[in-house]
């Protein structure tokens, strides 16, 4: 499967296994059994590898986001300095609580499930942090843990292009709000109902945003 999935300048996530600490790469070649990844990278700290570690990867394919081992086999200096590594086992998809949260402050528009033959009335808000598996909301109306909501927003593609996100979410955290904010209430939502092509999409543009602002490049 990987073999249809990975290719060069993919980008990639590195972590020591049972680490949830991921630095930033990119794969530089692959070849039948190896791939050749640059030096991975957060927030402008190398993370050194040594031969025969094990390391959990992720990246997003065309359409899905997998996770998977590989063993580091060894160092290679070239135009720039790669690390070999073992071809992922056992790739599967990524869970929601792998993903990493990204800090932001984006307008996104939420409303109310509305009653069959109805159309909803969005409310413009804000987004503290986006990851692929949901978003910290800040509201201008309580809700109770477990309801859902539609939520839309826009991220810039690859191209620089507007992409609208639209999806149902569900309250799964609430945040007590400081007295002078009382107006105001933090609630993180998960995704549901979001296809996985929406997903890499906007695990796509964190990374991108995190690349503008030289988090872990």
């Amino acid at each position: 499967m990987e073999q249809d999935i990975m290719k060069i300048n993919t980008k990639i996530d590195i972590a020591r296994l049972g680490d949830n600490n991921y630095y930033h790469s990119s794969i530089q070649d692959l070849d039948e059994k190896y791939l050749y990844i640059a030096l991975p990278t957060f927030m402008s700290q190398p993370l050194i590898l040594l031969p025969g570690e094990t390391v959990t990867v992720r990246f997003t394919g065309p359409s899905e986001c997998f996770i998977g081992t590989c063993k580091v086999i060894g160092f290679k200096k070239d135009s720039i300095s790669m690390f070999r590594l073992t071809k992922p086992n056992n790739l599967e998809r990524v869970q929601q609580r792998k993903f990493f949260r990204y800090a932001t402050l984006m307008d996104v528009f939420y409303a109310d499930i509305p009653g069959e033959g109805n159309n909803p009335e969005y409310i413009h808000a804000k987004a503290l942090d986006i990851s692929g598996g949901g978003m910290k909301l800040l509201l201008n109306k309580p809700y109770s843990v477990g309801s859902q909501l539609l939520l839309k927003f826009q991220i810039t593609g690859k191209n620089g292009d507007f992409q609208e996100i639209q999806s149902k979410v569900r309250v799964i955290r609430k945040e007590a709000s400081r007295p002078e904010q009382d107006k105001y209430h933090i609630m993180g939502v998960e995704f549901i109902e979001l296809t996985e092509t929406q997903r890499c999409k906007i695990i796509g543009y964190i990374y991108r945003e995190m690349a503008k602002k030289g988090l872990g490049r």
